[in-house]
């Protein structure tokens, strides 16, 4: 069976310096610039061994700029959670992510996470504060 991994397609091109271009979750770099330079975005990129360099794209429009500022609030509120163990910053990350439809389906969604993840995450996202 024939498998396109796309690791691999981008090891290739690295290694052999082939000049291909591929779609990273990459730091923006200037790439879009009416966002964030270290703002990670899903970007085309050259890619050579000396890693991936975003194409430039110029500034996202107004409604796609509105959404992807949505999603990079969610990242950073997810990161804050990880990092504190805050349950109330992890529901306003899973609020504010624009595939949440409603408070009881973030509160849910949480649960079963946790549950899911008890063994691997750390004690403190187990303590009623």
């Amino acid at each position: 069976k024939v498998h396109n991994d796309h690791a691999s397609d981008i090891i290739e091109g690295m290694w052999g310096n082939l000049g291909k271009q591929f779609y990273i979750n990459s730091p923006n770099r200037g790439a879009v610039t009416n966002l964030p330079d270290d703002a990670f975005l899903e970007l085309r990129s050259d890619i050579d061994m000396r890693g991936p360099r975003p194409q430039p794209f110029g500034a996202f429009p107004r409604g796609l700029l509105a959404l992807q500022h949505q999603v990079l609030d969610t990242h950073e509120l997810t990161a804050e959670a990880a990092v504190t163990g805050d349950r109330a910053i992890l529901r306003r990350a899973m609020l504010t992510d624009p595939i949440c439809n409603n408070i009881g389906d973030a509160d849910a969604c949480i649960a079963d996470l946790l549950k899911a993840e008890r063994e691997a995450l750390p004690a403190h996202w187990f303590r009623r504060k």
